[in-house]
């Protein structure tokens, strides 16, 4: 089960850098109105769909080490 606990490392690994790279959020689409003195800006957000599955990824990845590390136990 050598190769589960590798697959696992490698998935874990790329799904913490999803979620750090996917934490990251950007606002482009920017609405603003201006009445007399007061500005009003709406920002339309957007959920991190790269953190989202970042996250799962990684969370999958620490589950295939787990079974990987236990299976050889026999």
């Amino acid at each position: 089960m050598k190769t589960l606990t590798i697959a696992g490392s490698i998935l874990l690994a790329l799904g913490l850098a999803g979620v750090i790279w996917g934490g990251v959020v950007m606002y482009q689409d920017r609405d603003s109105i201006d009445i007399g003195e007061m500005h009003i800006v709406v920002d339309k957000g957007e959920f991190p769909p790269l953190g989202i599955a970042g996250a799962i990824g990684a969370a999958v990845g620490a589950v295939m080490i787990g079974v990987g590390a236990t299976a050889g136990r026999d």
